[in-house]
């Protein structure tokens, strides 16, 4: 759509559309909002909570168990597809053939300990496992990167509630439209003389610290020019606006990426939704359970523990206790052999019962977060050299459950935010020269994480139970040993753990390295032979039959050869 005045004022479009999808968005609030309750305090913003808000947001919280759920996804989730302490990703090329070019292999790899490094030294790790909580828990997330010119790359997730979404006929996030609450200081700091005229005055009467509220708002860019040094050309346009105000002067800042800053993640999906369905959700009804369970056991022990009593009349005036050790003095109370003071009824809550019930509803939430499966990865995920066998130990009922949800953050997630580190160090001229067999092709990235080796591990071993049983089946037929590949099953191998390529040699290595070692085998065997044939090339030159007993080769010849091995002919030129 072209933004032009024959249509719509800018600042007109870009105000009608925040008012849509904040109505798309208030649909889905109130499951948001009883997620939050429920679930995960303090990871929710919405119209009217307070930025910096101390006060305790955990009211409907007494059974713990639903926050330690929401910490392990997030915490299993960033030591399963983005540990810190281990390589997660490689680059590769769409040609498989060139990507086995040992120059190209390198170049690779430098690129990968490049993005590597600027992943280590952002913020970026500490901001995906927020993200991950988001997204697993609500069933959406908002991610954003922007350039840094201290660590080249800083990371921002927002709080549910704080944005909204506009996707593709593809049904991929193409807009993001964010409440940004800046301070005064914050506003001027940014904005200049583009502020509001009320954040003007709120400054110049050293109202630094009171809120504004503004949108920021990142799209693909309607007047983009492919190679323009403009930045409100460029492919991704950011538009800082204040939707408090009805002009032009509602536009604050208009600027532009040549990368993709933005990713609109989702958990899991409904046909064309625009936001997610996550573990939250699917384990609301427990949550809530679990709730008031724990409230009925606790109620239930106090009516035991501190029963309420009934006393005679004539103890109205009287004092009375219920303190241990104390006494309640009666008049008549043993002549007559009524009990004056006593619990009202007596209780039988049935705890045993009700503490079981409560560890079968806590066993469901923790299988709606996957527990049982990311506490296997949070222990492999530190390890940088986890094997096959620690690998297998994870539960392949739960890898299939959870690969829809590893390809969606593969594809909405990380592969815009490694194409945006690359295209950081590109624009630096921090990426070494490309080899020319490469130049100008795309990259491939390939995911090598806990999980996604995990998924993986089914092929693994399909290779070592091929090998088992071709070396098996060579004990009884020895050609059957011609039918293995062993150079591409090494290949295959080191790939699919994920070996550096400088440890794997090329074929021509291999070649050129198997050539020599025969040759070296030959001159050894030529070496234990030496002793014989020097007396036999003697015998052979004294009897001056040279050219008939050595094949044509003169007693010089021969005296050369066993020279050149280090042996002693004891012939005399």
């Amino acid at each position: 759509m072209a933004l032009n005045g024959k249509t719509m004022q800018r600042w007109q479009l870009y105000k009608s559309e925040n008012v849509a999808l904040t109505n798309e968005f208030t649909a889905y609030e109130s499951i948001f909002k009883d997620i939050r309750d429920y679930l995960a305090p303090r990871t929710a913003r919405f119209n009217g909570d307070l930025v910096n808000d101390p006060r305790r947001q955990d009211g409907k919280i007494i059974n713990s168990q639903p926050r330690f759920a929401v910490r392990t996804l997030a915490s299993g989730m960033q030591s399963g597809v983005t540990s810190p302490m281990r390589p997660w990703f490689k680059l590769g090329t769409p040609d498989p053939d060139l990507q086995k070019f040992q120059p190209v292999k390198e170049w690779l790899y430098i690129v990968e300990m490049l993005i590597r490094e600027v992943l280590g030294r952002s913020n970026v790790y500490d901001r995906l496992k927020s993200l991950y909580g988001t997204t697993g828990t609500y069933g959406t997330g908002a991610f954003f990167v922007d350039e840094d010119d201290d660590d080249i790359m800083r990371a921002y997730d927002f709080p549910i509630g704080t944005f909204r979404m506009a996707t593709s006929h593809s049904n991929r996030c193409t807009k993001l439209f964010r409440d940004v609450s800046f301070t005064t200081l914050q506003m001027v700091e940014k904005f200049g003389d583009k502020v509001p005229d009320i954040c003007k005055r709120m400054y110049d009467n050293g109202n630094y610290y009171d809120r504004y509220p503004v949108v920021h708002i990142v799209e693909p860019n309607a007047q983009y020019i492919e190679g323009s040094a403009l930045s409100a050309r460029k492919k991704f346009a950011s538009v800082w606006f204040d939707p408090t105000q009805t002009e032009d002067a509602s536009i604050l800042k208009y600027s532009g990426y040549d990368y993709n800053p933005m990713m609109g993640v989702r958990w899991d999906l409904l046909g064309e939704d625009t936001y997610g369905i996550g573990c939250g959700e699917l384990s609301l009804g427990d949550n809530k359970q679990i709730q008031l369970m724990e409230k009925r056991k606790l109620q239930g022990i106090d009516k035991n523990v501190n029963p309420a009593m009934v006393a005679d009349a004539s103890l109205r005036n009287q004092r009375t206790s219920i303190l241990p050790g104390d006494t309640t003095y009666v008049n008549g109370l043993i002549a007559t052999g009524n009990q004056g003071y006593r619990p009202a009824y007596q209780v039988n809550p049935y705890i045993n019962e009700l503490r079981e019930e409560i560890g079968n509803v806590a066993a469901r939430i923790d299988e709606a977060f996957y527990k049982n499966l990311f506490m296997t990865v949070i222990e492999l995920g530190d390890q940088p050299n986890i094997t096959a066998t620690q690998i297998n130990a994870l539960r392949e009922e739960k890898l299939l459950m959870l690969g829809p949800v590893l390809e969606r953050l593969n594809d909405e997630l990380l592969d815009p935010m490694i194409d945006a580190i690359f295209f950081m160090l590109q624009s630096r001229g921090m990426l070494p020269p490309a080899p020319k067999e490469i130049q100008g092709s795309p990259l491939r990235v390939e995911y090598i994480s806990v999980l996604a080796q995990a998924q993986k591990a089914m092929g693994i071993g399909n290779i070592e139970r091929y090998i088992g049983f071709v070396m098996n089946i060579s004990a009884i037929d020895p050609q059957a040993r011609f039918k293995l590949n062993a150079l591409e099953a090494v290949d295959a191998y080191a790939d699919a753990v994920a070996v550096p390529p400088k440890l794997v040699n090329s074929n021509e290595m291999v070649a050129d390295m198997a050539s020599n070692e025969k040759q070296q085998q030959q001159m050894a065997q030529m070496a234990a032979m030496a002793p014989g044939l020097a007396g036999a090339a003697k015998d052979v030159a004294e009897a001056g039959n040279v050219a008939a007993q050595t094949g044509g080769m003169s007693p010089e010849q021969i005296q050369q050869v066993m020279s050149a091995m280090g042996a002693d002919t004891g012939a005399t030129p």
